[in-house]
């Protein structure tokens, strides 16, 4: 699987799946449709841990009618749509209000290839590699979930 796993995760999102917006209120959820690709490498997710989806709710913010790392974004925005009109840069589309009570809101996008992607794990149960739709790391850096790290430190002043 080692060398499949570096396959999958070299590859752009848009040749591992399709998004849909399956609800635009608070929360607002996208959802990952595996291409035949995808499964024909393996990849999978488990349907009863909805690895599938993603909670954009937690994940964005609105910052005077831009966006940012935070949450609850859809409160303040309003016709939120996914423009697939590039197939390799798919983006949530959203009016955002500029500041609470403005009536002009600012359309903005928000690259979903570049924020999202199958995050690798350990299924704890099947014992086996799944994955996940999740915050993307920086491309060319492992896409592995991590439920523990070690952090070595030595003292180096004399006794």
């Amino acid at each position: 699987m080692s060398h499949t796993l570096s396959t999958i995760r070299e590859l752009p999102n848009h040749k591992l799946y399709k998004l849909k917006l399956v609800r635009t209120e608070n929360p607002v959820i996208v959802v990952a449709v595996l291409t035949q690709k995808a499964v024909n490498l393996g990849v999978r997710f488990d349907n009863d841990r909805k690895d599938y989806q993603f909670n954009l709710s937690e994940h964005l913010g609105n910052d005077d009618g831009k966006w940012c790392r935070g949450k609850d974004f859809d409160l303040t925005a309003k016709d939120i749509y996914l423009d697939l009109s590039d197939r390799e840069n798919r983006c949530l589309v959203a009016d955002l209000e500029i500041e609470p009570g403005s009536e002009t809101p600012n359309r903005v996008k928000y690259n979903l290839d570049e924020a999202l992607g199958l995050v690798d794990y350990f299924h704890p149960v099947e014992r086996e590699t799944y994955f996940r739709l999740g915050v993307e790391r920086v491309r060319g850096s492992p896409r592995r979930e991590e439920n523990f790290g070690v952090v070595l430190r030595w003292d180096l002043e004399p006794f």
